[in-house]
């Protein structure tokens, strides 16, 4: 790990600075849609065409509209496309406490800027960066000066190259990012690339995490 002192706080998005849904039944109450439960042989043999469908949408191959007819037709028709969309719709829950003051926190510092890197999708993309559909709900988010994710740059975690793209758009060495994110896997290779990565659990409080480990580097 770099003994460089950091001077860009980067960001995974969900489990990090935004809640999520973990589970379609979860989606499908908020959503206020039934949740029509598939037989493991079911979900085992739709698996891995989800799994396609959903890197597809994360690197802007297909439409969201294309996102959603495709996972409706893979549910067997148990929901429609607009189905889909609501649930998608309703995945974002909000943002964790204390998250929106760390990073203005940081953005306050001479020389240190706040960026994001996350895997997702236009449509969620839009809910967080528009105050008129979400209103006052992520303002973390909203407060990230450099906002760098799979749809833009047409890479997802935890693929190297996603890595080296944002930190050229920084404009940073590796060892001057101090990145945070809920995935091992995401967190093995940010290492890999040079970053100062840390893991968060969404499970505890992920605010109270990155400060402690912020702490660290003073």
């Amino acid at each position: 790990m770099s003994s460089i002192p950091p001077r860009i706080l980067c960001l995974d998005l969900g489990d990090v600075v935004v809640r999520i849904c973990h589970t379609w039944a979860e989606a499908c109450a908020r959503a206020g849609l039934p949740y029509h439960e598939e037989t493991p042989e079911e979900s085992a043999a739709r698996h891995g065409a989800r799994q396609k469908l959903i890197a597809r949408h994360e690197v802007n191959e297909i439409t969201d509209r294309e996102y959603f007819e495709g996972l409706a037709s893979l549910s067997g028709d148990r929901y429609s496309a607009d189905d889909v969309a609501r649930i998608h719709d309703c995945w974002l829950l909000g943002e964790f406490d204390g998250v929106a003051s760390l990073i203005e926190e940081w953005n306050r510092r001479p020389g240190h800027r706040t960026a994001c890197l996350s895997n997702t999708n236009a449509r969620h993309w839009e809910l967080l960066s528009s105050e008129a559909l979400r209103p006052g709900e992520f303002p973390g988010f909203r407060a990230i000066q450099e906002r760098h994710a799979s749809q833009i740059l047409r890479l997802r975690k935890p693929g190297a190259e996603i890595y080296q793209a944002c930190a050229r758009e920084l404009g940073a060495a590796g060892g001057e990012i101090v990145f945070f994110d809920d995935r091992p896997e995401n967190v093995v290779a940010a290492r890999a690339v040079g970053w100062q990565a840390h893991e968060i659990r969404h499970d505890g409080d992920p605010a109270a995490q990155i400060r402690a480990v912020l702490t660290t580097l003073e």
